[in-house]
């Protein structure tokens, strides 16, 4: 396909598309491909860097997978979005917050963080319902991965969810990565009024979260 693209002269488009971890630390030709195809940003379901966690989602990847692909896409100037779940059974706050820095030191241009939503008809539910961990489970309009309908063995459901919050705001704000994000290198504004729409709601999260954060919409 990014050949094709190249052909027909279709490369002064720009692309975005979503891939795996592991499809791009094994085929780096790919990744050059995409480049001269003009795809300028990515979203990667790195998932998490904790191997347990990997295991437990059965996911294909591993830390040092994730580590080559981020390096081949910076390598060739495609930005980040960088997806990853917290909340499995053991995590506890300093779980969470460390899932979060080694997903930072991928150096994303974004971060999509969401935590572990129990969908019916999933494996993943029966463990959790077993475990005893699914707090809501009926009310699936709350099943959108912002919001938590699950606990863990040490975090409280809000507790868990206003972690979650606390991290994906400030991890994106840190200065070391501003200062080579691709986003705020190639759309000034666009990233600009992003960020200040992020500030608004987060401060509104603050606010409304300790009587019900359920009340926002995500």
């Amino acid at each position: 396909m990014c050949q094709a693209i190249v052909q027909h002269g279709l490369n002064n488009l720009t692309y975005m598309t979503q891939v795996s971890a592991v499809g791009i630390a094994q085929n780096p030709e790919l990744v050059a491909e995409m480049d001269r195809a003009n795809f300028r940003f990515v979203f990667v379901g790195f998932e998490s860097m904790e191997p347990s966690a990997l295991k437990e989602m059965k996911k294909p990847t591993s830390p040092a997978i994730n580590r080559q692909a981020a390096a081949l896409l910076r390598q060739h100037r495609i930005g980040i979005i960088a997806g990853g779940i917290v909340g499995y059974p053991n995590d506890d706050r300093e779980s969470v917050k460390k899932q979060v820095r080694q997903l930072l030191s991928l150096k994303p241009d974004a971060l999509y963080l969401q935590i572990l939503t129990p969908y019916p008809k999933t494996a993943l539910r029966q463990e959790l319902l077993e475990a005893g961990l699914i707090v809501n489970l009926n009310d699936y309009k709350t099943y959108n991965g912002f919001l938590s309908n699950i606990r863990t063995k040490h975090l409280g459901c809000k507790e868990l969810e206003h972690l979650k919050g606390n991290l994906a705001f400030w991890g994106v704000c840190n200065p070391a990565l501003l200062a080579c994000n691709y986003f705020l290198r190639n759309h000034f504004r666009f990233q600009l009024k992003s960020m200040l729409k992020n500030l608004g709601f987060y401060l509104r999260y603050l606010l409304v979260s300790k009587e019900d954060p359920r009340r926002l919409e995500i």
